[in-house]
């Protein structure tokens, strides 16, 4: 869990490459734990995005498995599109409220708190949402995992980074996650073969 954060939050300081041994094995064994969700979206925003006092406050708590994270950003219609981005956010005192719903959000209904995107007056920003906050409809996908439907109806928000400035950095966390979900698909073609192999 600690592999690719900061050592200064209890990490090894760990990349892409570190990773994808990992989720090759993953593969093999068709693990379903949410550690995509957590490791490679929820966390890595928070550790691109995420003031000093947030980094300090979750990633320590996901490296030592005590806090599990998703990424709420797909919405209906969207498709490819990362920009596709209908949820409102608006200030409500010291902190956000936030209005919309989030699709097929994977390891929604393991998780302790979202990463959510949502449009403010300057365009993407991301935010922390507790689970509690947010009505999440759960499900099992084709291959296992635990996924759900997030609805935001005036769920609290705190900002995570700056306000408008997300979604160069969402591009990046899902280009990094889509290459470890490639590792991972490696990883359960392997098996497929060596199992046919032996059974031929």
């Amino acid at each position: 869990l600690g592999l690719p954060l900061s050592p200064d939050y209890g990490g090894f300081g760990g990349g892409a490459v570190d990773l994808m041994g990992v989720m090759e094995a993953f593969g093999e064994a068709l693990v379903v734990e949410p550690y995509l969700p957590t490791v490679a979206l929820g966390a890595r925003l928070v550790a691109r995005a995420g003031s000093e006092a947030q980094r300090k406050a979750l990633l320590p708590a996901v490296a030592q498995g005590e806090l599990k994270l998703a990424f709420a950003h797909a919405e209906a219609g969207a498709r490819f599109d990362l920009a596709h981005v209908n949820a409102k956010a608006a200030q409500a005192g010291a902190g956000w409220k936030l209005e919309g719903e989030k699709k097929i959000v994977l390891g929604a209904p393991l998780a302790d708190r979202l990463v959510v995107s949502a449009r403010t007056a300057k365009g993407i920003s991301l935010f922390l949402v507790a689970c509690s906050d947010a009505v999440i409809e759960p499900y099992v996908t084709l291959d296992g995992m635990r996924a759900g439907d997030v609805v935001l109806a005036g769920a609290a928000a705190e900002l995570l980074g700056e306000e408008g400035a997300a979604l160069p950095l969402i591009e990046e966390v899902v280009d990094f996650a889509t290459a470890l979900g490639c590792a991972e698909a490696v990883g359960a073609i392997k098996y497929a073969n060596e199992a046919t192999l032996e059974y031929l």
